[in-house]
C-alpha cells in the first residue's frame, strides 16, 4: 500500500461527540509499537499526529465525521462535563458561576455568556455530509460499524492502519467509561438546561422578550422558556439516547 501523508486528514465533529477521542484513535492506528494510555475524562490535550480537528461541515473524502444523528442532548451534557466543568475556569457574575471563555477575544462576562450559548447552538445545528461518517450510537450498540468505517477511511486515503478490532474495542471502552458518569436528566431549573432550551429557541427563530444575558435569572425568561416547554421537551427527548 502506498502510504499517504496524514497532513490532509481531518476530523469533523460536534462539540461533545468524541471528536478529540476519535483524532486520538486515528493517531494510535497509524503509530505502530505504542500502547494506548487510558484517559479519565477527555482527550483534548493528547498528541494527534498532524490530524486536524475541524468543526466545519464540508464533504470531502479526507474528512471523517462524528456528530450527526439525534443525540444532540447527549453531546451537550458530555460537553458540559468534559469541557466546562473539567477544564475551564469560572467567575462569579451577579452571584452566579459563569464559564470563562478560553479565547482572548472574549473580554467580558457578556462575551463569555454568549460564547457558551453559541457552543450549544452549534451542537444542535451540526450536520456534516460526506462518505465517511461514524454514527455515535454505534459506539455503544454496534462497535463493529465505526471500526469498519475507520478501516475504509484509511484504505480510501491510502494510509496504513496498524490496529485491529480488538485494539479498537480497548480504546472504545476507555471512551465509554468517560461517558458513564454523565446525568442526562431534564431539569428546567438547571442553568445549563436553560442554556440548552434557550439555544433551541434561538435556533428556531423564537425571539426572547428581553435581553437574555441581563435577565437570564429573571422570571420573565423562565416564563418564556416554559411557554415553549412542550416544544423543548419534544426536541430534547428526540435527541437523547440511553448509553451503556
Amino acid at each position: 500500500m502506498q502510504i499517504a501523508s496524514m497532513d490532509n486528514i481531518q476530523i469533523s465533529y460536534a462539540h461533545g461527540a468524541g471528536g478529540a477521542w476519535l483524532a486520538t484513535v486515528l493517531h494510535y492506528c497509524v503509530t505502530p509499537n505504542v500502547e494506548w494510555l487510558p484517559r479519565p475524562i477527555n482527550f483534548h490535550k493528547q498528541r494527534t499526529r498532524q490530524i486536524k480537528n475541524s468543526h466545519g461541515i464540508n464533504a470531502a473524502d479526507n474528512i471523517l465525521s462524528i456528530g450527526n444523528g439525534d443525540y444532540k442532548y447527549n453531546f451537550w451534557r458530555l460537553y458540559v462535563f468534559k469541557r466546562f466543568l473539567y477544564e475551564l475556569n469560572y467567575k462569579r457574575v451577579r452571584g452566579m458561576r459563569e464559564v470563562i471563555c478560553p479565547y482572548d477575544n472574549y473580554i467580558d462576562p457578556r462575551d463569555d455568556f454568549f460564547w457558551v450559548i453559541n457552543q450549544c447552538r452549534y451542537i444542535q445545528s451540526y450536520h456534516c455530509p460526506g462518505n465517511f461518517q461514524i454514527d455515535w450510537k454505534d459506539l455503544f450498540y454496534n462497535p463493529e460499524k465505526p471500526w469498519d468505517t475507520i478501516c475504509k477511511f484509511f484504505e480510501h486515503n491510502q494510509i496504513k492502519n496498524y490496529r485491529n478490532i480488538d485494539d479498537f474495542l480497548i480504546v472504545l471502552n476507555n471512551y465509554k467509561n468517560t461517558c458513564s458518569q454523565i446525568n442526562f436528566n431534564i431539569n428546567f431549573k438547571n442553568k445549563l438546561f436553560k442554556i440548552w432550551a434557550l439555544s433551541f429557541l434561538q435556533n428556531n427563530n423564537h425571539v426572547a422578550p428581553t435581553d437574555v444575558f441581563e435577565n437570564f435569572e429573571h422570571p420573565v425568561i423562565d416564563d418564556w422558556i416554559l411557554s415553549n416547554k412542550n416544544l423543548i421537551l419534544d426536541y430534547t427527548n428526540g435527541n437523547c439516547i440511553e448509553i451503556n
